[in-house]
């Protein structure tokens, strides 16, 4: 509010003026005398020219001395500092009085107690062992930072202190993006990202989660375990074709994650496939794109856009797509003959538009087991 600021503004400009006060005070008690003797004589030569006019004797005035004043120089170098933390004592107590004396509303830590109730448990029980590494990551918004809250290895991470190049590397791969530049939503969903980042286990509460080689171990009333059967280890040797990649803001997400995949390799495998764009169509309440399956396989969506987006198969329950930060998105297992319909709601398609991706298991498990027999032994 204008009073804060106020308050602000004055404590500011009341600490500079009295730390030049200060500063001033440091220089040769000469300079100052001289300066005060120099108004002095503006004032005595005032009085000489009233005195001249009105007759007064012109030399009684003559003989007052202009001497410096060092004693005012030492009173102001002790009482500055000594204003200077009176002001500053002023404004917090001031601060302090007025915090105590507002409604301030208090956080309802209900909700999340109660989220760590059910997590806890299953964090603990699937916990890394000393003599092993693996990260797990939990799915379907339980919060933001649950790999903190919880204590395990993970891959979410909501942080002020969020290294820049860690973020552009897991945007670029596709993780969403809740606050721009400081933080990352891992896409529990991509294969190529569960195996490469060495994410073993998932933490699902929604009981609908499904994705390419994941398996259920625990199921229960409250949380969903399940267990990547194509983890890769702390450590493994890649193709030197690793020392020269880069990630780039130019690909979406999918053409990355085949760029970053390949290289690891060290052959063009592209494991994410794109499909023939379907053309887009338009009806009285929005733009759509229709796709008719050719060929079962795990369907995923990448996108470019600004607006309402949606994908349904075959009419069925709604896919919602936060593009706000979902750029890459797995619609499903598909069977041959499946409609894919997505609807573009009041969307703005920017470069890139909306992209299928069909995601070859053959050439990911070919490559998944290149990449097992160049395992390497770690000692910590």
């Amino acid at each position: 509010d204008y009073t804060a600021q106020f308050n602000y503004v004055f404590i500011f400009v009341a600490v500079v003026v009295i730390i030049l006060l200060i500063g001033c005070m440091q220089k040769a008690d000469k300079d100052y005398g001289q300066l005060f003797s120099k108004i002095k004589t503006v004032f005595l030569k005032l009085k000489h020219s009233i005195i001249a006019e009105s007759g007064e004797n012109q030399a009684e005035v003559l003989k007052v001395k202009v001497t410096p004043t060092p004693h005012f120089n030492k009173f102001m170098r002790n009482i500055c500092p000594i204003l200077l933390t009176a002001v500053i004592i002023f404004d917090i107590a001031n601060s302090a009085i007025t915090v105590q004396g507002e409604k301030l509303p208090k956080s309802n830590i209900t909700s999340f107690a109660k989220v760590t109730d059910t997590v806890q448990p299953y964090a603990d029980e699937y916990a890394v062992p000393e003599d092993d590494f693996y990260r797990m990551e939990a799915s379907s918004g339980w919060t933001f930072n649950p790999g903190l809250l919880w204590g395990y290895n993970g891959m979410n991470l909501y942080s002020s202190v969020l290294n820049a190049r860690t973020y552009n590397l897991l945007k670029d791969l596709g993780n969403g993006v809740y606050a721009r530049n400081v933080s990352t939503v891992y896409n529990t969903k991509s294969p190529v990202l569960n195996s490469m980042f060495s994410v073993k286990y998932i933490l699902n509460r929604d009981h609908n989660y499904s994705a390419f080689g994941m398996t259920e171990v625990s199921q229960n009333s409250d949380c969903d375990v399940y267990e990547n059967q194509y983890v890769l280890p702390i450590a493994f040797a890649v193709s030197d074709n690793m020392l020269n990649w880069s990630h780039s803001d130019k690909n979406l997400g999918l053409d990355e994650q085949n760029s970053f995949f390949n290289s690891a390799v060290g052959s063009k495998v592209d494991v994410y496939q794109k499909i023939t764009r379907p053309q887009i169509q338009s009806d009285s309440q929005a733009q759509f794109m229709n796709y008719t399956v050719e060929k079962s396989g795990h369907i995923f969506l990448q996108q470019n856009t600004a607006g309402t987006l949606s994908a349904f198969i075959n009419d069925g329950s709604e896919i919602s797509i936060d593009n706000g930060y979902e750029r890459v998105k797995y619609i499903g297992y598909c069977k041959i003959g499946d409609t894919i319909k997505i609807a573009l709601k009041n969307a703005d398609i920017i470069a890139g538009g909306v992209d299928l991706y069909r995601f070859d298991e053959n050439k990911f498990l070919n490559s998944i087991g290149k990449l097992r027999q160049n395992t390497l032994d770690v000692t910590y």
